[in-house]
Formats: C-alpha cells, sequence, structure tokens
C-alpha cells in the first residue's frame, strides 16, 4: 500500500516501514531550517523535498537540487524538490495540492529568533510565527481534511522543550511551541475518531549551527 509522508522543514517522499514491512511513502519535509532526518533509517522508495522561499540562500545557491540530486545518487529513489511560501496559507495550499495523498505529516518548518520581549519587535515576532506556528496550522488544515476522509494518517508536529520550559530569553519560541503543544493536544484529542493521529514531540537542544551562534552570543 502506498504511504504519503510529508515533514515540515526540508521536503520529501519515502517508502515507510509500518510493521516490519516496507510500503511506498510519501515524505515531505518543509522549511528552512538544517534537516535532522537520516534518511539511511528509513526504505525509502521516493522523496520530496520542500524549502521555504524566504530562505532564499538554500534557494540561490541550489542546495535544495543538489540535496535531491544527491538523495537520488546515493539511495536510487525519486526525489524532487518544492519551493512555496510556508509561512502563507496559498503556499501551504500549493504544497498539499502538489503532493498528492499524505498518510504522514511532520510539520518542523520555522525557526523563530531568541530574544526578550524588549529585543524581539512586533514584525520580527509576527514573521516568525507566520512560517512556525500558522505554517504548521495551515498546512496541517490542508493534510488533515484529506486524512480524515480516507480514514488514516500521522500527523506529528515539531515544537520544542521551550514550550514547556517558558524561557524569557527566547520568548517567542517558548509561546510558539506552546500554542504548537496546545494544538495538537486538542486537534489530537478529536482526530483519532476518523482514524488520524495527531501528537506533538518537544526535542531539546541540538548542536547546529544557528544553536552555536545562539548560545555564543547569549554567552
Amino acid at each position: 500500500m502506498k504511504k504519503t509522508i510529508i515533514l515540515s522543514l526540508l521536503a520529501a517522499v519515502i517508502p515507510f516501514v509500518v510493521g516490519g514491512c516496507a510500503t511506498k511513502a510519501h515524505y515531505i519535509q518543509t522549511g528552512g531550517s538544517e534537516s535532522l532526518v537520516n534518511v539511511n533509517q528509513i526504505n525509502i522508495q521516493d522523496f520530496i523535498l520542500a524549502a521555504n522561499t524566504a530562505t532564499s540562500d538554500l534557494l540561490a545557491s541550489g542546495a535544495l537540487d543538489k540535496v535531491a540530486t544527491d538523495i537520488r545518487a546515493q539511495h536510487g529513489v525519486a526525489a524532487m524538490g518544492l519551493a512555496a511560501d510556508l509561512s502563507s496559507g496559498a503556499g501551504a495550499k500549493a504544497v498539499a495540492a502538489a503532493c498528492g495523498d499524505v498518510d504522514i505529516l511532520v510539520n518542523s518548518a520555522g525557526a523563530i529568533p531568541r530574544g526578550t520581549l524588549a529585543e524581539i519587535d512586533e514584525d520580527r515576532w509576527r514573521a516568525a510565527w507566520d512560517l512556525k506556528l500558522f505554517g504548521t496550522i495551515n498546512l496541517t488544515r490542508e493534510i488533515y481534511r484529506a486524512m480524515c476522509e480516507r480514514g488514516r494518517g500521522v500527523i506529528v508536529n515539531i515544537a520544542g522543550i521551550a514550550g514547556e520550559r517558558p524561557d524569557a530569553y527566547y520568548i517567542a519560541g517558548s509561546c510558539a511551541n506552546a500554542a504548537l503543544i496546545m494544538f495538537s493536544r486538542s486537534l489530537g484529542g478529536d482526530s483519532i475518531r476518523y482514524g488520524v493521529r495527531v501528537l506533538a514531540v518537544n526535542p531539546g537542544p541540538v548542536e547546529t549551527e544557528k544553536l552555536i551562534a545562539d548560545t555564543q552570543r547569549l554567552a
């Protein structure tokens, strides 16, 4: 049975292992943050990469196309890139339309700046939430509807530990992560009756270039 997975960070279509049996899965990772997915852990057949158009360095450098090319060469799978404004409702609709039926959606796009209430002005706060929070809500809305109609699906929203452990020096991120956690719990409390599971994952610190830069700035 064909399965489709979307992961919001960078994007891809992959075969997914269910109950020990490899089945074809459609996986999409959207956004502009660093990908922490190890494709070797999943029996991949097809892969779709999606990047937020706001991440100009990723698109301008050709990195998205290079990742797709590397995946094809190293893993022998079909891979392609998608670019969309993931911070807008129209962008979410475009990604959903391009991907067809989706069985697994993992929302992880977004990079919210560190800073206090005084340091993060309204424009930066809104821009960060448009991608991380509303981008997740918008893409979930588009994918969730079809999942319920088919009677199956899984949605995983990558929030962050700051949603459970408030940090005044990461106030915009703490509030957004808390909202994503409540969004996931609220939707997941009802979605199961349609055969769809919705949950949030709160990863702790991961050594990325962004984390290193943030830590050095605060030192």
